[in-house]
């Protein structure tokens, strides 16, 4: 405990603690894209398949499976 400093006011004590979680967790987000994921995971559906589930529904589409 050579040389460390005790904090009493609140303010100091919050701006303490929010600095050094800022500095612990706070870090680039550098994101690079890579087809890894491509090549690793197999595709489970067919890209006629993926185009039929992403496909946005209609209002009356959705209507009728909440309703049937």
């Amino acid at each position: 405990m050579k040389d460390e400093l005790i904090i009493q006011d609140l303010i100091e004590i919050e701006q303490h603690v929010l600095e050094f979680y800022t500095n612990l967790f706070a870090t680039d987000n550098n994101i690079k894209h890579s087809d890894l994921v491509e090549k690793v995971i197999p595709s489970l559906i067919t890209p006629k398949e993926n185009t039929l589930l992403t496909n946005l529904r209609s209002f009356e589409e959705v209507q009728l499976a909440v309703f049937g």
